[in-house]
């Protein structure tokens, strides 16, 4: 197998996933690298599913470090970034495999035709020793987000790990956004304009929205509605490391971060 780094993918499809350029992109990906080596446990030898995988922005780092025996497997709802992927990284490292499936999200493809929540992954019971999904569930409503979830469990190893992103709050934080303490943190929009990220509206119990007219453009949680999720699939939180989205002092990454164990 060739080794060193795959291709980047072009301008307008890093911009599609919301980073501004191909420093950004390739900045966040070896972040995210960071974040599977050193919390996800991943060998070169290790079998690896990243939902939500865009243009490659983790499975391009991960294609100078994962072996001959170890497999990547990425899928998203944008075609056009896996179309990609599929025609650029898979033939000169075919245990790399990008597929696409058409589910819906208001946000990232509302002429979907699956539903989140009744979609099952394609893959085999305990067949991944890591899941990871970075700004996926902070795009995901709550049926939707268990949905996946509770798939994410299915096919794990016994002793596999998933690591994902959120955007989690309590009672202070809330109460903080209420009464429009600074947030000197945005979202991104698609015209280059930002939006501070101060999630005001409830769409349902533990689960508030940056929009009301688009909630899947960002969504939070009430982190005791996340752990009682993660019971419900049976999935051992190992560690919560917090974010600087909202400010909050010694983050490790932008969005928080949940590593747990199957």
């Amino acid at each position: 197998m060739p080794k060193g780094l795959a291709p980047r993918p072009p301008l307008e499809l890093i911009r599609f996933t919301g980073l501004r350029d191909q420093t950004v992109f390739e900045r966040t990906g070896q972040e995210n690298f960071k974040y599977v080596l050193d919390l996800g446990a991943l060998g070169p030898s290790g079998k690896i599913l990243e939902v939500g995988s865009g243009c490659g922005k983790l499975a391009i780092p991960l294609t100078d470090y994962l072996g001959a025996e170890g497999t990547y497997e990425g899928f998203d709802i944008a075609k056009t970034g896996i179309d990609w992927c599929d025609r650029t990284i898979t033939p000169s490292y075919p245990n790399f495999r990008f597929r696409h499936f058409d589910i819906f999200n208001k946000k990232y493809n509302p002429s979907g035709r699956q539903r989140a929540a009744e979609f099952r992954f394609p893959f085999s019971d305990a067949s991944f020793d890591l899941a990871v999904l970075f700004s996926v569930f902070t795009h995901m409503l709550p049926l939707d987000m268990g949905g996946f979830l509770g798939e994410i469990a299915r096919v794990l190893k016994r002793g596999g790990k998933s690591v994902i992103s959120y955007y989690l709050f309590d009672e202070k934080l809330l109460a903080e956004q209420i009464a429009g303490k600074e947030n000197p943190f945005f979202h991104m929009m698609d015209d280059g304009k930002n939006i501070r990220l101060e999630f005001r509206h409830e769409f349902a119990p533990g689960c508030r929205i940056l929009s009301q007219e688009l909630p899947e453009l960002a969504c939070a949680y009430e982190e005791q509605h996340i752990l009682r999720v993660y019971q419900t699939h049976e999935m051992r939180i190992e560690k919560i490391h917090y974010g600087r989205w909202c400010g909050r002092p010694n983050p490790l990454s932008h969005q928080d971060l949940i590593v747990a164990m199957r």
